[in-house]
């Protein structure tokens, strides 16, 4: 039993983390960027690697207008200029966009936590969306105690089975922290993947201008 206890404490601990991101990284994504100190950063480095692709513009339209003067290449100049001022429109928008689309993937996630979850606004083991996969395996009462659990009651009928009980109960607690230690597993590594995801959106929305710049270089569009 106290192996199984092991293993219903890591189920919890990694439940409880699994449902914090989710909770904020993905549902509250939107307030922990405004609110948790991380809006002013993007936007201030954003600018700086906006106005970097900017300088990139500047040349662009430097090699066009020397390409025009001297007749070489020059329908090609003239579709450069095209893709180059398209560019630099989409430069300069390219935060709004990249925000907008998290915001829309966010925002169907929301959609699928509010049908998972009991209380979209808690964490607990209990409530969060740890507690949806938990429900379908069965394994909550272990996690949650409660003697008057099922679970529980039929553990103890084998304890006090004369024909056998031992070996069930071995059994059932080697099934019961094996299946906890994979879901376990599985909840810290949604975990760890939530965490990524959101430090990966950040750099993207720093570094979002720097998806145009190719189309702004001559010869890299």
């Amino acid at each position: 039993i106290g192996i199984m206890g092991f293993f219903a404490w890591l189920l919890g601990m990694t439940g409880l983390l699994l449902n914090y991101s989710v909770m904020y990284l993905v549902v509250g994504m939107g307030d922990l960027v405004l609110k948790g100190g991380f809006g002013v950063p993007i936007d201030t480095l954003w600018t700086l690697i906006r106005n970097l692709v900017n300088l990139s513009f500047i040349f662009a339209l430097i090699y066009i207008g020397i390409t025009t003067i001297i007749g070489s290449h020059a329908s090609h100049a003239k579709s450069l200029l095209i893709s180059v001022i398209i560019s630099a429109l989409l430069v300069n928008f390219s935060l709004f966009f990249a925000k907008a689309t998290i915001d829309v993937s966010n925002i169907i996630a929301d959609a699928i936590y509010k049908k998972m979850v009991k209380d979209p606004r808690a964490s607990k083991v209990e409530t969060g969306i740890s507690s949806a996969f938990m429900d379908k395996l069965g394994v909550k009462p272990l996690i949650l105690g409660g003697g008057d659990s099922a679970v529980q009651k039929r553990l103890e009928l084998a304890m006090k089975d004369t024909e056998g009980g031992a070996g069930f109960t071995i059994l059932y607690t080697l099934g019961a922290s094996l299946l906890m230690f994979k879901l376990a597993f599985a909840f810290g590594l949604g975990a760890f993947l939530l965490i990524i995801r959101f430090v990966m959106l950040i750099f993207l929305m720093i570094l979002s201008p720097i998806a145009f710049l190719p189309e702004m270089l001559p010869g890299l569009g």
